[in-house]
């Protein structure tokens, strides 16, 4: 495993509030809506994923953005997502990848509508 691989896989460093609602989330228990992002910002942040920087615009508001590290396990990411879709669909015709496309495309249209 790469250095890139460890640090996104090490768990989160954050004090065990953090850790039990991973943990929570990955038991699919609920967790509020409002409370998620600031703590999936929060761990990305102490794995070095992502850093915080004032809103020039706002100066109540503060931007995340990707560090080099949080750019570089992104790309892994999509690699191997493509990787494992790839793999999950290689059994199927041409006919039913086109039509699986096409309803992917359907529901990520449905699912922006809602959001």
């Amino acid at each position: 495993m790469d250095s890139k691989s460890a640090v996104v896989n090490e768990p989160c460093p954050l004090p065990s509030r953090c850790r039990s609602r991973d943990r929570s989330a990955a038991e699919g228990r609920a967790i509020s809506g409002p409370a998620v992002l600031p703590m999936l910002t929060q761990c990305s942040e102490a794995r070095g994923l992502v850093r915080r920087r004032p809103d020039e615009d706002d100066g109540r508001g503060v931007r995340v953005e990707l560090t080099d590290a949080g750019r570089a396990a992104s790309a892994q990411f999509t690699q191997e997502m493509t990787a494992w879709v790839d793999a999950l669909v290689a059994g199927l015709g041409a006919r039913a990848r086109d039509r699986l496309t096409r309803l992917a495309w359907q529901l990520l249209g449905h699912a922006r509508a809602d959001a």
